[in-house]
């Protein structure tokens, strides 16, 4: 076995200690550039997410149905009181007078005489010579009652061709009591014109004095 000096032993020792600080100092670069390299390195990029698959288009509303025409609206009932332009015969009638149903008068005519009114009805005849009176009878029942109507003064006449015309008329009516006995003698002469019964057996005599005269549809 060699045996080593102190000396020896001291430049064994220097070397190894060289050798080894060499070998460390260069692992430890080698790490260091590791580490630098690590550092540096780029970081790579997103991988992009595939191409989204696009909305499928969207259904498109059906065509909305059109909405329907709107019914037009009815055609107005004609007013009855609307018959158009009327013939005039005498003074023109009052817009303010009492204007009374035809059935009304004759159901109850001492309620209205010696009053000014207004009432309507339908020609069941009229004089044949010059017009100068006529009898109407009710707008809706042609079995009804009737009254004479005479003109105030003669003033003015109707048109001998009025019958089944209708007329407006405006005056005052005149109601006069008759016996049993007078009405019995009308009644054989067939004349029952303004002749309102009553149950004791008497009866009034209706007649009306016209100041003007409102017709319509005559000759229709």
């Amino acid at each position: 076995m060699t045996k080593l000096n102190s000396n020896n032993t001291s430049r064994v020792l220097a070397t190894l200690m060289l050798v080894l600080s060499s070998a460390c100092g260069g692992v430890e670069n080698d790490a260091s550039d590791n580490s630098v390299m690590e550092q540096q390195a780029p970081t790579p990029a997103p991988t992009p997410d595939p191409d989204p698959t696009p909305d499928p288009d969207p259904t498109p509303d059906p065509d909305p149905t059109p909405d329907p025409d709107p019914m037009p609206d009815p055609d107005p009932m004609p007013d009855p009181n609307d018959r158009g332009p009327a013939e005039l015969f005498g003074a023109p009638l009052a817009d303010d007078a009492e204007i009374v149903l035809f059935e009304d008068l004759l159901a109850y005519p001492e309620d209205y005489a010696d009053t000014t009114i207004q009432t309507e009805g339908i020609v069941r005849q009229n004089c044949q010579k010059r017009g100068c009176w006529m009898e109407i009878r009710s707008l809706t029942n042609a079995q009804s009652g009737t009254m004479v109507v005479r003109f105030l003064n003669y003033g003015f006449f109707v048109p001998v061709d009025s019958r089944g015309s209708t007329a407006r008329i405006e005056g005052v009516t005149t109601v006069e009591t008759l016996s049993a006995a007078e009405l019995n003698m009308l009644i054989a002469e067939g004349y029952t014109a303004g002749v309102v019964q009553k149950d004791d057996g008497t009866a009034v005599m209706l007649s009306f004095t016209a100041s003007g005269v409102m017709m319509w549809d005559r000759n229709d």
